[in-house]
């Protein structure tokens, strides 16, 4: 499977953070707040049709499936996934994100010794799936959480893998700079 593209973004800076954390504070929300925070880190990869964004999410899962199995009964699960007979699946509060799995691939030398909860899938959210009324701005993407656990270290990091159609993401760049002013506080912050 070839990508046409992958593009990483710089990490989340601490003043955006900030400004998402405090988006996150309500009367009955959960501590800690930053624990929402899904995307400190972040890439892009930009796929050259729908047919590859479909292989690249089926990839990820399979490489998840591929690691409990190795794991000897240590599994780390795929949060809020269930699925019907047919393989279909719906990740979250029933939000219409999906997964599948059973992408074809060769595993080379180094995946048979990928050590246990490398790289874990945690949620999905599937844009292409949610009706237009809960997509304001109308883009359509799939974004993978992925937790990367060092194997030596024992730590681990949250971050967001975003799965493009090439097109789609010709569009979002240039959506991105109305996206900027919509979220400033006031002219003085647009960057």
């Amino acid at each position: 499977m070839s990508i046409s593209q992958m593009v990483f973004a710089p990490v989340k800076s601490i003043e955006r953070m900030r400004d998402k954390v405090k988006e996150y504070e309500a009367p009955d929300a959960t501590w800690p707040l930053c624990a929402n925070i899904l995307d400190p880190v972040r890439c892009s990869l930009i796929c050259q049709g729908p047919l590859q964004v479909v292989e690249v999410v089926r990839w990820f899962l399979e490489l998840e499936e591929e690691t409990q199995n190795k794991s000897n009964g240590i599994s780390v699960s795929i949060i809020g996934v269930s699925g019907d007979a047919a393989g279909n699946g719906v990740a979250g509060g029933g939000d219409g994100s999906e997964s599948s799995a059973g992408l074809d691939r060769a595993q080379s030398e180094s995946d048979k010794n990928l050590a246990p909860s490398l790289l874990s899938v945690v949620y999905i959210k599937n844009r292409f799936a949610l009706p237009r009324e809960k997509i304001p701005d109308g883009y359509r993407d799939v974004k993978l959480f992925a937790r990367f656990t060092d194997s030596v270290s024992g730590l681990s990091i949250v971050g967001e893998i975003q799965i493009h159609d090439r097109e789609l993401h010709e569009i979002k760049l240039q959506m991105h700079k109305l996206y900027k002013v919509i979220r400033a506080k006031s002219a003085d912050t647009i960057s």
